[in-house]
């Protein structure tokens, strides 16, 4: 599987679901992990993670504000801050999109360095809005047939969708570029031309 995604150029991430997992991961080279919701109080599995891999991607759902604030002191503690992502998810297969919670993101965004989401919606809207309140990383989940046995198959993205979401996402990241406060270049021509031409005469 990890020379697939390094023909493809695609890193290669699994998740892990305790500390023997983690350590296998490890040993066989991976220097990133993923750790899911249901594992989000698993203290023994973050203090490991956070000093034996490069980047660890941490689901934040399904877990008490208490839980979740106690999780991020261990990475953000660890010496290695810059290198995980606070993934906010809503631990739920699937996740209806009133029910996604986005405004949540804002409490990541100021307890890590870097901010995810983890969308269990079947819409393309969810992650964009997420990208617009800070998360620098999406995971969704796709699949190539949503007929497919299993329960992630009904909600995933397919091939078309997939793409779909990910130039709206492009969109929303350069719209969110910041220009300044003042008039942009772009609208010298209104300035000089159009302003005040319908101006009252009197």
């Amino acid at each position: 599987m990890t020379n697939l995604c390094k023909t493809y150029q695609i890193n290669f991430l699994i998740s892990a679901f305790n500390v023997a997992d983690a350590k296998f991961i490890k040993d066989i080279g991976i220097d990133s992990i993923k750790i899911p919701s249901h594992e989000v109080a698993n203290y023994e599995l973050h203090k490991f993670c956070s000093t034996q891999f490069q980047k660890c991607y941490v689901s934040l759902g399904a877990g008490t504000q208490q839980e979740v604030l106690k999780t991020a002191e261990i990475y953000n503690l660890s010496g290695k801050n810059n290198f995980w992502v606070g993934m906010h998810c809503v631990s739920s297969y699937p996740c209806p999109t009133d029910k996604s919670n986005l405004p949540r993101i804002k409490f990541i965004n100021d307890i890590c360095t870097y901010t995810g989401y983890s969308d269990h919606t079947s819409d393309l809207i969810s992650p964009v809005v997420a990208v617009a309140l800070g998360a620098s990383v999406i995971e969704k989940h796709f699949t190539i047939d949503k007929n497919l046995p299993g329960r992630d198959n009904k909600f995933a993205l397919d091939e078309k969708e997939f793409s779909e979401m990910v130039k709206n996402i492009r969109l929303a990241e350069s719209s969110l570029i910041y220009h300044g406060d003042g008039c942009m270049d772009i609208e010298m021509d209104t300035i000089n031309n159009y302003r005040g031409r319908w101006g009252d005469n009197f």
